[in-house]
């Protein structure tokens, strides 16, 4: 989200029901690294570290 403007731009949206949370953005580049939970998670899945990895968009890709 823009804060000046409020404008709203998805960067990076994740897919198969995974979640995606924590972003981390570079200070002087459009870089951004996200926390994302795995694709197709079922009810025995819980949030623990290793169940997670990291995504990185740039310039429109991931």
């Amino acid at each position: 989200m823009n804060i000046h403007t409020g404008e709203v731009e998805v960067i990076y949206r994740a897919s198969q029901g995974a979640h995606v949370g924590v972003v981390t953005v570079h200070p002087k580049s459009e870089k951004y690294v996200f926390i994302h939970g795995p694709e197709n998670p079922d009810e025995t899945w819980h949030y623990d570290f290793h169940h997670r990895r990291g995504v990185i968009a740039e310039g429109g890709k991931v």
